[in-house]
């Protein structure tokens, strides 16, 4: 599936379905990670590119939504550029954070 095509179903999502929609691509993303599929720089960008569509998301969960995608585009860095308590597992951690669609569980 396309880059683009993916992250469709978050962009297309009505308004009270749109964080879920996120946290499930999310989901997705950690899921390929985890298989192999695509790197963690892969996975880091496409998460980290999500930003500037998601503003309108965010609501009462925006403090959360910022730290994913700050630790996202933090993880695309090398190594030695990024901060010092950027770690998958924090991300992973905050992704699990959000709400998802009750139906899709």
């Amino acid at each position: 599936m396309a880059y683009e095509s993916e992250f469709q179903e978050v962009k297309n999502a009505p308004p009270e379905s749109k964080l879920a929609a996120f946290a499930e691509y999310c989901d997705r993303m950690i899921a390929r990670r985890a298989s192999g599929e695509l790197s963690d720089m892969e996975v880091a960008y496409r998460i980290c590119g999500t930003s500037f569509q998601l503003s309108e998301i965010k609501g009462e969960h925006e403090a959360t939504v910022d730290a994913i995608l700050n630790q996202a585009c933090d993880l695309e860095l090398p190594a030695e550029h990024r901060s010092a308590g950027s770690s998958w597992e924090e991300l992973i951690n905050q992704i699990g954070n959000l709400p998802r669609n009750p139906s899709k569980k």
